[in-house]
Formats: structure tokens, C-alpha cells, sequence
């Protein structure tokens, strides 16, 4: 029995690391049941280092992200120069989505589709009897040349699975999690936005961890970690009001002293009562993410968002009142979207930071035409749009190069583009003036010498900022690049 072997590819020297939430999951049920685990995230280790003679299989996560991609497959070229009988698994949100192209590329043995704790389990089983593994539900595999997909599992328990394996992880690799802890307590959401690709993989199903679950996990984390504020990760924290109700009153009977930042939608908190409202707060979800995406009621129809600027106002105005901050994102750059709606977004920007002052808007992103939301299959037909064909090709894309999409000027891209910038340095100069000067430098990778570097690049910002933003002054963003190449060497996000 060797090591099973789970990659996150990632560039090293990012700054801002979460920890590898999806690979722990699946390493529970193998270390479960007798296999010995080994996590290597690239951004912290080089792959160059594992002794690949004592691994019996690889699986390599990823998003529909160029950089994962990219660095999945090198990763995935170097086990095969070094061993080409290792078989190598791919997993995630991309390769479920487009498993018959990931499949074919020549560095993927074998892929698992949707969840993988109990795929994976049945696979590595298979794998380590030297037996076949076509009896394997959730897999595409390549036989004879050919592309062949076994039937899709069942969906998973989520009360079953227990406290995570966080010991296969250096806690000093991942200083930022002291301050913010990922945690899942539910997938999927039940809604309908033309965007997400949620629709595709999790075909508009939620399901959730008992109340009791829930809390004894994060008394678990704490126990381990101690974080100051637990993230739940969820697409969708509040489809069930009865089970946050009931995570709330646990957390008040068992004193747990945190914080919690949670995901809810607008059209959701506009109609909770000011009790439910009370109990939040109390209970320590002070901190909700929520997306209004455009201020143009055209563009929220047309996303099929099913919220109103009304609901957007009306919810930061009660968490104004109740001392709950909302963050808050928008995406831009939608097929169809024109001037005036773009104008109707930043004033309804402005509009929510002049109502909640302590709200953050944590960006305008530009939609990116991920593989099965259902904008793609729009854009493709209206737009003549060709997506990549291949995982070699997804690996190239080049999203954020300001070409402008077939729905885009160049112009238009590079404005979106500064917009996105500007907005990403507001959230971080808010977010600075509230951190301690250890948060800011775990940030940064605990260097005193950038957390300084970064104050300083801030302090000069402010001013340009502001002017720029208040006249919509959003050509010849020279000191946007700048910044752009900061926050991408430093801390690894834009």
C-alpha cells in the first residue's frame, strides 16, 4: 500500500493562502479507511521534492482556472517523465464539468466527477488490488483509445464526514487562516444566476450539515486552530432559516467566543424579521457576503439574479442598524451591458457606501465565461464565442489580457479592468485601517518589510483614487498597473 498523493497546484510565493479545503475532504475517508495521505500544495512545497517511488496514485485539483491548469499539468508532466505507471486523477470543479476533455489530454488517467470522497476511496481501492476500476461510479476514463464514463454516484452524506485531517497541513504555511478559517457546512443553491456554474455542477441542489454537526466542527477548529473568525464557504448559508437558527442558539449555549462571516442573498435578509436579525449578531455572524451585481434592473433580469436595487438598499440599511457588516461584490462586463447600465452600477455603489458606511464592496468583477453557466451557451450563440477545447487549451486562456471579449471592446475591457483595480484597492485600504499590524503582515507573508511596503503604496494611492473615482476618470490607468502587479507579486490575488 503506498502514499495517495493530493495536489493543489498553485504558484509558489502567494502570500494569501487559504487552506486546501476540497483536498482535505477526500483525504478523510482514505485516511479512514487505512491509506496513508500526503498533501502537497504547490504554493508552500515544490513538487520536485516528493519521492514519487512511494506513491501509488495522484489526484490534482482544479478550478476552471488558467493558473491551476497550467501548473496541474506541469506537475502532472513531471510524475509521468518520473513515473509513467503512476496513474494520475483529476478532480474539481473543471474536470467534473468537462470530463471527456479533460480526460483526453494525455497527462489525466482517469477523472472523478462531482464529489470524490467516496469515488476516490473505491478508485484508490481498485488501484492498490491491481483490479479494474470500470465498476468505479463517477469516473471518466480513457479504454482503448476511447472516452468511457461509468454512471454518476449518489450524493454524499455531509453528516458523516467527521472532523477533517487538518494534521496533513503545516499550520505556518497558512498564517491568514489564524484570522479568517474556511469551513463548508452545505452545498449547492437552489437559485437560478445565469453566471454561476453552480447550476451546471450542483443542478440547483442544496443540501447541509445538521445544526449539531456544524457546531461540534467548529469547536473541533478551535480546539486546533483557535482562529479569530470562522469563513463559511457555502454557496448559500440561509436556505434553510430553521438550521441557522438553530446553529445560532448552540453557539449561544456552548459560549463560543468567534466570529463568522457567512454567504446570504439579498432578497433573503430583505425579509428577515428583526429578531432573526438580533440573533445573528449576537451569535457572531457580524459579517455577511452578499452579491448585488449590477445596479441596472435590465442586467439583473437579464442575469436572471432575481433581486431589486430596493431589497440591495433596504439590507445594508438594517445591518447599518444592527452592527452586521455586509460585503458586498458586482460583477461587470456582462453580454448586452451597455454605458448606462455600467453608470447605473457605480452609482448604486455609491449610493450603498454613502447608506452603510461601514459596508465593504469587496469588487466589481468581470464575468468570465466559465464552462456551464448558462451565459455561455448564450454568448456561444449570439456571439459566435469559442471557448477552449481542450485542457491544454483552458490552460492559455487569457481572460484578463485586454483584448475584450467578442461582446467587448478593448476600450471597454481596459475600463472595466481599472474599475475592477480601483474597487479591489478601496475594499483593501478599508479592510488595513482595521487589521492589527500582525494581520497585516501575515497577509503579506509575515514580512514587517512589506506589510509596510504595502501601507505606504496605500497612503499614496488614496488621493488619485478618490479624484478619479468621483469623475469617473478611468483612462490611462498607469498607476492601476502598477498596483495590479503589486497585489499579484506580493499577495497573489487582484
Amino acid at each position: 500500500m503506498g502514499i495517495i498523493l493530493l495536489i493543489d497546484p498553485g504558484p509558489k510565493g502567494q502570500k494569501n493562502l487559504h487552506i486546501p479545503l476540497a483536498l482535505l475532504h477526500v483525504a478523510k475517508p482514505l485516511e479512514d479507511n487505512g491509506f496513508e495521505v500526503e498533501i502537497l500544495d504547490t504554493r508552500v512545497r515544490d513538487y520536485r521534492d516528493i519521492d514519487l517511488d512511494k506513491v501509488l496514485c495522484a489526484g490534482i485539483t482544479t478550478m476552471t482556472s488558467p493558473v491551476q491548469i497550467s501548473l496541474g499539468l506541469e506537475v502532472a508532466q513531471y510524475i509521468k517523465e518520473k513515473r509513467r505507471d503512476l496513474p494520475i486523477i483529476w478532480g474539481g470543479t473543471h474536470p467534473s464539468i468537462l470530463p471527456d476533455e479533460t480526460v483526453e489530454n494525455p497527462y489525466v488517467d482517469i477523472v472523478v466527477r462531482g464529489e470524490g470522497e467516496d469515488t476516490l476511496l473505491e478508485l484508490v481501492r481498485k488501484i492498490d488490488a491491481s483490479q479494474s476500476w470500470k465498476s468505479v461510479e463517477g469516473i471518466t476514463y480513457k479504454r482503448d483509445g476511447q472516452v468511457v464514463s461509468t454512471p454518476d454516484r449518489g450524493l454524499l452524506d455531509l453528516n458523516r464526514a467527521g472532523n477533517l485531517p487538518y494534521h496533513l497541513i503545516r499550520k505556518e504555511d497558512y498564517p491568514t487562516a489564524r484570522y479568517a478559517f474556511d469551513y463548508l457546512s452545505s452545498k449547492g443553491c437552489p437559485h437560478r444566476c445565469a453566471f454561476c456554474c453552480d447550476i451546471n455542477n450542483r443542478r440547483r441542489m442544496w443540501r447541509a450539515k445538521r445544526a449539531e454537526v456544524v457546531v461540534n466542527e467548529i469547536e473541533y477548529i478551535v480546539d486546533e486552530f483557535d482562529p479569530e473568525r470562522i469563513v463559511f464557504v457555502d454557496a448559500n448559508f440561509f436556505v434553510s432559516k430553521k438550521r441557522v437558527e438553530a446553529i445560532c442558539r448552540l453557539i449561544k449555549e456552548r459560549s463560543l467566543n468567534l466570529k463568522f462571516q457567512v454567504s446570504c442573498r439579498f432578497d433573503y435578509f430583505a425579509e428577515f424579521e428583526p429578531s432573526f436579525v438580533r440573533l445573528l449578531k449576537e451569535s457572531g455572524f457580524d459579517e455577511l457576503v452578499m452579491g448585488a451585481e449590477s445596479g441596472s434592473d435590465r442586467m439583473l433580469d437579464f442575469i436572471k439574479k432575481d433581486i431589486n436595487k430596493d431589497e440591495i438598499i433596504a439590507s445594508v440599511k438594517t445591518c447599518e442598524e444592527h452592527g452586521i457588516k455586509p460585503v458586498i461584490s458586482f460583477v461587470t462586463g456582462f453580454p448586452t451591458e451597455n454605458e448606462n447600465d455600467l453608470e447605473e452600477t457605480l452609482n448604486l455603489y455609491d449610493k450603498i457606501m454613502n447608506v452603510g458606511p461601514s459596508t465593504e464592496i469587496n469588487g466589481f468583477f468581470i464575468f468570465m465565461p466559465y464552462p456551464g453557466c448558462t451565459l455561455s451557451d448564450f454568448i456561444k450563440k449570439e456571439y459566435d464565442y469559442v471557448p477552449a477545447d481542450s485542457l491544454d487549451g483552458w490552460a492559455y486562456v487569457k481572460w484578463w489580457e485586454e483584448t475584450g471579449f467578442p461582446w467587448m471592446t478593448t476600450k471597454k475591457s481596459s475600463k472595466l479592468q481599472t474599475i475592477h483595480l480601483m474597487v479591489r484597492y478601496f475594499f483593501v485600504q478599508k479592510l488595513m485601517r482595521k487589521w492589527s499590524f500582525e494581520h497585516r503582515k501575515a497577509r503579506v507573508g509575515n514580512s514587517t518589510l512589506l506589510a509596510f511596503a504595502m501601507i505606504l503604496l496605500i497612503n499614496m494611492l488614496s488621493f488619485p483614487a478618490k479624484l478619479r473615482w468621483r469623475h469617473r476618470v478611468f483612462h490611462f490607468p498607469i498607476e492601476w498597473k502598477i498596483w495590479k502587479l503589486v497585489l499579484k507579486h506580493f499577495v497573489g490575488w487582484v
